[in-house]
């Protein structure tokens, strides 16, 4: 539903007859508030108003390729740990620790990719990564951060590596991704 509301932003029914196709599928999309669309009406039709991480996360990337590129990093943690999974994004990593039975959360700025991620099941903190990690008195056995930290500059990857080891139970494992 949350899907078909956020399609809204770029088509409605009377634009597009597959988007009306899509609300008989799931009636309840359309009791579902829709804020207001994030495009407005320019010289060549819908143009989005800001490019935001959300446009990325849900039309330009390729989630099963995803899935498939991260499973692999799961071997990394032990069946018995608990996972932090740093700007977990659409929660395509949690997914892949759900599966293997590893206990696990996500922390992630973008409240679309929180929502998304907790429709899915998983457990998400909606916050920025270094705030999260400087204010909390969890412990994780394991810590993941994929594509995060080469979109900070160098004094923001130090304070990362002081709040990962300040969340990193003793003997943990954290596994960076570039």
């Amino acid at each position: 539903a949350d899907a078909v509301r956020c399609a809204s932003s770029i088509s409605n029914e009377a634009d597009d007859p597959c988007y009306g196709s899509l609300l008989a599928l799931l009636p309840e999309a359309r009791v579902l508030p829709v804020e207001e669309p994030n495009v407005v009406k320019g010289a060549e039709g819908l143009v989005r108003k800001q490019f935001g991480y959300e446009a990325y996360a849900f039309s330009q990337r390729d989630h099963a390729l995803l899935f498939e590129m991260q499973r692999n990093h799961v071997d990394h943690f032990s069946k018995d740990a608990k996972v932090l999974d740093l700007g977990c994004g659409t929660g395509v990593f949690l997914e892949a620790l759900s599966r293997a039975g590893i206990e696990a959360c996500g922390v992630e700025r973008n409240d679309l990719s929180v929502r998304y991620a907790r429709g899915l099941g998983h457990e998400v903190v909606e916050s920025g990564a270094l705030e999260f990690l400087e204010e909390t008195q969890l412990r994780f056995s394991g810590v993941y951060c994929s594509h995060f930290v080469e979109h900070l500059p160098f004094e923001a990857v130090e304070r990362l590596i002081q709040g990962i080891a300040h969340v990193l139970s003793p003997g943990g494992v954290a596994v960076f991704v570039f």
